[in-house]
């Protein structure tokens, strides 16, 4: 992945996309931010992500994985190139 790149989140478990209002916890941003929408990726280091959706910029560290899932069940996530 580089920036410039269309990225979507999907579960590290089995691949999957998450659903459009899944959101993940940013340790940068201390809140919640959403991950179920296509987002441009803005920058990537080795530490950490943002991306650009309608909703705005969202940071996360790349260790941030922890999401909650439909059935308030906890499953890790991954960005990957969109296609």
């Amino acid at each position: 992945m580089k920036p410039g790149d269309f990225i979507e989140w999907t579960y590290k478990s089995n691949n999957s996309l998450v659903p459009p209002g899944e959101t993940l916890w940013s340790t940068l941003e201390r809140r919640w931010v959403p991950i179920g929408l296509t987002s441009l990726l803005v920058w990537i280091t080795d530490e950490e992500y943002a991306w650009l959706t309608p909703k705005g910029l969202f940071h996360a560290r790349r260790d941030d994985t922890q999401v909650i899932a439909r059935l308030d069940s906890r499953f890790p996530v991954v960005p990957r190139t969109q296609g």
